[in-house]
């Protein structure tokens, strides 16, 4: 009897875990951030990065397939040239109220950040390089898409 118990408690502690698992499984195949764009209002688009002393700030755009209706949390997960982490930039939308554009034969929306440059340690602390952009849906441990890189010089 008490093994059966402890057979019993073993496979519903199992259960949960794997059913928590099967989102991000999901996550995985339908790669709902298809891809984020950096650019800055200050500064033409560029092949060989930004330089720090031309911007005050950099515009992230994730493209995000059509989610279910109700809150979302987008969050920005920046890292340095060093691969440490640098900031997270949590972006809350509603999918109803975000504008859709097209590309391809997708439906996008954009979720916009901004990751403020001028004044901040990337400049006083010298961060040039090549960072990289992961962007994580709803508190999911894995990154819905691709990692996107840009580079930032003096």
């Amino acid at each position: 009897m008490l093994l059966a118990l402890l057979v019993t408690a073993q496979v519903t502690a199992v259960t949960p875990a794997q059913d928590a698992a099967e989102p991000s499984a999901a996550v995985g195949r339908h790669r709902p951030c298809a891809s984020v764009v950096v650019g800055s209002p200050q500064a033409a688009p560029a092949r060989s990065g930004f330089s720090v002393t031309k911007i005050l700030d950099l515009e992230l755009r994730a493209k995000v397939r059509p989610l279910p209706a109700g809150p979302h949390l987008l969050e920005l997960k920046l890292y340095t040239p060093r691969g440490h982490l640098y900031d997270v930039l949590p972006v809350a939308f509603d999918g109803r109220r975000l504008k859709k554009t097209h590309d391809g034969r997708a439906v996008r929306q954009d979720v916009v950040a901004t990751l403020p440059v001028a004044g901040t340690s990337i400049v006083a602390a010298s961060l040039f390089g090549r960072w990289r952009v992961e962007v994580h849906l709803d508190g999911a441990p894995h990154s819905c898409g691709s990692p996107t890189h840009f580079r930032l010089t003096p």
